[in-house]
Formats: structure tokens, sequence, C-alpha cells
């Protein structure tokens, strides 16, 4: 994975479905380590703590919640947006359903 800008403003927002699980975690950390900013989300939010320990705010964004749900997608892309103050993440991308975090 090509490493980004150093400033977090420059660079993408990615936005990584079911974070909570080892492929979502593995995914999420590479793209903050590439210099990616990170919206971590799944639906249950103590399975996406470990994603954040040593990144700032302005880098990574936690949020547990269902994207199966439209409503609740939505408003993931809104608040996204609210905390990087700009466009919604240019990428979406999904760990592996088969490893669920719902266990």
């Amino acid at each position: 994975m090509t490493s980004l800008s150093n400033s977090p403003s420059d660079s993408p927002v990615v936005l990584v479905s079911e974070a909570g699980t080892d492929h979502g975690f593995a995914r999420a950390r590479a793209l903050l380590a590439a210099g990616y900013r990170v919206v971590a989300v799944d639906r249950h939010a103590g399975s996406l703590v470990r994603i954040g320990h040593g990144h700032r705010s302005d880098r990574v964004f936690l949020v547990a919640a269902d994207i199966t749900d439209p409503e609740q997608a939505e408003r993931v892309i809104n608040r996204a947006h609210a905390h990087f103050g700009e466009a919604p993440p240019t990428l979406a991308l999904c760990a592996d359903s088969r490893q669920s975090s719902a266990a």
C-alpha cells in the first residue's frame, strides 16, 4: 500500500465496514499506517476500540452502527462528513463477513 501525505487533512477518507472483525481490524490498521483517514464501522462499539489505539481523532473515527440498515448507513456517512469536515468517504471497503464480530 502506498504511503500518503503526512497531513491528515490532505489524505482520503476510507470507510471500513465490519471493522471489528480480525480482517476489518487488519484492513483499517493497514490503511491508517499508509496515511489514510479511516471511518471504522461495526455493530459493536467494543470491537472498534483496538483500532483507535495510537491514532489521533483526526486520523480515525469509530462508529457503532449496522450499515446494512439504510438509515444507519446514511447517519454514518453524515457523521463521517461532520467529523472530517469534507465530502463523504471516498472509498468503501467491506471486511470478510464470514468472521462476524457478532459472536
